[in-house]
């Protein structure tokens, strides 16, 4: 119920992505536990990482990029 209000309210604020943005992505129904532990992320390691991103991007905000900046320090 929580989800279907969140996607009209979307929907109605945003008519081009028609709520698409909020909707449940394949993920969601994922089954399988991962295969390996999640990565953590330090300033070791490769002193060459490209990091891409945008300022309107639903999937990967923006805030989490200049986290993601700021846990790999001078190497990115």
């Amino acid at each position: 119920a929580d989800h279907a209000r969140a996607v009209a309210k979307d929907r109605a604020r945003h008519p081009l992505t028609g709520g698409m943005p909020v909707n449940i992505t394949p993920c969601s129904y994922w089954k399988d536990e991962p295969a390996e532990p999640p990565t953590r992320i330090t300033d070791e390691g490769p002193s060459n990482i490209l990091m891409v991103q945008n300022l309107r991007d639903p999937a990967t905000p923006y805030t989490d990029a200049l986290r993601m900046r700021a846990a790999l320090g001078r190497k990115a």
